[in-house]
């Protein structure tokens, strides 16, 4: 019932796809509990996917760089990056 309200009810998406990531993160916790793990919260998830950013900020960084020292050794005047 709940896929086919998803279908014809827009709104009822978002708020299907929710409870489902929600019953999805306890069934985990829950597992992990059951396994001797600790529990994997939102502060975690978080903390985690700032340093993800973090780091795919530096390698995008490094990338514009590497590419400008190629462009202008290949004699490219400019560079899309500046």
């Amino acid at each position: 019932m709940t896929v086919f309200r998803t279908t014809t009810e827009p709104f009822a998406k978002p708020v299907a796809l929710k409870a489902a990531a929600d019953e999805l993160n306890t069934f985990i916790n829950d597992f992990r509990e059951e396994c001797g793990r600790q529990r994997y919260e939102a502060p975690d998830a978080e903390r985690d996917a700032m340093s993800f950013m973090d780091m795919l900020k530096q390698q995008v960084d490094s990338y514009m760089e590497e590419a400008k020292r190629d462009m202008k050794a290949a004699g490219f005047e400019s560079t899309p990056w500046g």
